[in-house]
């Protein structure tokens, strides 16, 4: 997982969680692999702080999830009894029952009476969105269906920021590293408590600090937000 807003914590507990769906939800049918509809699961990460042993920071949580929803399509655009492909769709029948039924019974559903259904291979499919939720503010998907299909006029889709998050290296005095994403918009103030928070896991006093440039003078665009 390489993602420039997420520090390297965050990076191993989503890896360890994704690794974890793997193993609990992946189930084997006669197509191929499919990952169980409706599965969720959440992991927060703990380390000790670097130096104290006694502290211990806590991640944000990061958070999975399978969404299904059920679509009305052909199966000529399916794969057939021979063929395998994994993460395929399936059918409304084949998640009811747990395994691939015939294709004849898959022609007798109820939807094939009603006249929404206009073509005879048009069969229901039980499709899926995943959700990889980091934190209040991240949040990445996967799906068989373009993202303009799945918002519908449902959600409304911002396209008036193109600004992204400045993405910062923070090394302190000791050598310790980390990693964050921060607003253009963020302040002085808010920036020290996030470092705080991500390195040491508390706040102390900000009157302790100061933030300088390379000539050791302290900015005002560093205080003032832009």
């Amino acid at each position: 997982m390489d993602c420039p807003l997420i520090n390297r914590d965050i990076q191993r507990v989503a890896i360890l969680l994704l690794e974890t769906v793997k193993e609990t939800f992946l189930r084997q049918a006669e197509h191929g692999a499919y990952v169980e509809p409706g599965s969720a699961l959440r992991f927060v990460g703990q380390r000790p702080q670097v130096h104290d042993s006694h502290s211990i920071i806590v991640t944000d949580p990061v958070l999975f999830v399978a969404f299904p929803f059920v679509e009305l399509e052909s199966s000529r655009h399916h794969p057939g009894l021979s063929e395998r492909d994994e993460y395929h769709p399936r059918t409304l029948l084949q998640n009811l029952y747990g395994f691939d039924v015939l294709t004849s019974r898959g022609k007798q559903q109820v939807i094939h009476k009603m006249s929404v259904c206009s073509q005879s291979s048009d069969t229901l499919y039980v499709k899926q969105l995943w959700c990889l939720l980091i934190g209040s503010d991240i949040l990445i998907t996967m799906s068989s269906q373009p993202s303009e299909k799945l918002l519908g006029e449902t959600i409304m889709k911002r396209t008036d920021s193109p600004r992204q998050p400045l993405r910062i290296e923070v090394i302190d005095t000791y050598g310790s590293q980390c990693s964050m994403s921060v607003s253009l918009k963020t302040t002085w103030v808010d920036f020290f408590r996030h470092v705080m928070l991500t390195i040491y896991g508390n706040l102390t006093k900000i009157m302790d600090f100061e933030l300088v440039d390379e000539t050791t003078e302290i900015k005002s665009r560093f205080i003032t937000p832009s």
